[in-house]
């Protein structure tokens, strides 16, 4: 059994105008994704800013109520749990998020900050004292001095900041993290240290991820899976081993196209995107991705095409990409 399992899961914001604040309108935020994410696994989901992976993210642990669909952990719904009800399976669902240094109360020590997470679960034991030292080994264990615990979030750099969220997500010992974005705002150097870090919690803790992130080569390098997001919905899944060969979607392939080299005398002439995300109020017929896409045709503008297995391993949704992985677009 999946530690958790998404079906059909949708999201909408309303928008309300007028006197009477009625809802005109809604934010297709999410639309119809599945996914499964096993014990320690570490799933991958990319796509450009604005394509509804981070309101995904926050949906999963319940920060905000998904509009339908289904959000399974070890086999219990989650999806339309009250919030007392949810309490006690936080502990074991936990996020990171992306901003370091909005995400911490500027009001608050690290040592208070961290403290809350034992108090809630009844995790602290008994005594200030014997808190302290619970958290100075915390600190630890994401690579941060004891000497931290009196100290305000002013004074660490950003990525110390990030460091401390982690040890926030981690403090409950929890089963899945939520990493949304978690190194985005980091120097290169930086992010490195985090991903480590989170790659060591997988291997001493058994913790899986939902590692949300825009940046291909970040999630190519810490994930073993990955699932790539256009305006609400997940056009391709594939293991992260050998990305360049399995990359089918016409969308994942500018996202590859956009990458730097490693090498930079290496002369490449990448496929590059045209035009800006559609609005996810008003979506496009068909394949959402139709009206950026080069290789579209009357039957993407008007058939949404479904996403389906190619392997074992891999799914994607195009109309062109045939049962064997060959990609066969019409001619022009």
């Amino acid at each position: 059994m999946a530690l958790l399992e998404i079906t059909e899961l949708v999201k909408k914001f309303p928008i309300r105008k007028g006197f009477f604040n009625r809802v005109k309108a809604h934010v297709h935020a999410v639309n119809g994704v599945s996914l499964s994410i096993n014990a320690g696994e570490k799933l991958g989901l990319v796509g450009e800013s604005g394509c509804g992976k981070s309101t995904l993210g926050k949906t999963v642990v319940r920060l905000w109520e998904p509009s339908s669909g289904s959000i399974k952990f070890e086999g219990n719904e989650l999806a339309h749990l009250s919030a007392r009800e949810m309490k006690p399976i936080r502990s074991d669902l936990q996020i990171v998020f992306q901003d370091p240094y909005g995400s911490l109360n500027p009001k608050l020590t690290v040592f208070s900050t961290l403290s809350e997470p034992f108090k809630l679960h009844g995790l602290a034991k008994n005594g200030r004292q014997a808190l302290r030292d619970q958290i100075a080994e915390l600190l630890e264990v994401v690579g941060l001095p004891g000497g931290a615990l009196d100290k305000y979030p002013h004074e660490f750099s950003g990525g110390q900041r990030q460091r401390i969220g982690v040890a926030r997500a981690v403090a409950t010992n929890p089963k899945l993290i939520v990493a949304d974005e978690p190194v985005s705002a980091l120097d290169v150097s930086v992010q490195a240290q985090i991903l480590n870090l989170l790659d060591d919690l997988r291997d001493d803790r058994n913790v899986a991820f939902l590692f949300i992130s825009h940046d291909l080569k970040v999630v190519h390098h810490f994930c073993d899976r990955i699932m790539v997001m256009y305006l609400g919905s997940i056009v391709e899944s594939f293991p992260s081993d050998n990305l360049h060969a399995d990359a089918k979607h016409p969308y994942t392939r500018a996202l590859l196209g956009a990458v730097p080299p490693d090498d930079p005398f290496t002369k490449t002439e990448p496929d590059l995107l045209e035009g800006d995300v559609p609005s996810p109020i008003n979506l496009p017929s068909g394949c959402a991705f139709h009206t950026r896409c080069s290789f579209a045709s009357d039957q993407c503008r008007k058939e949404v095409p479904p996403l389906r297995a190619i392997s074992d391993v891999q799914q994607v949704a195009c109309h062109f990409v045939e049962a064997d992985g060959s990609f066969n677009p019409p001619s022009k």
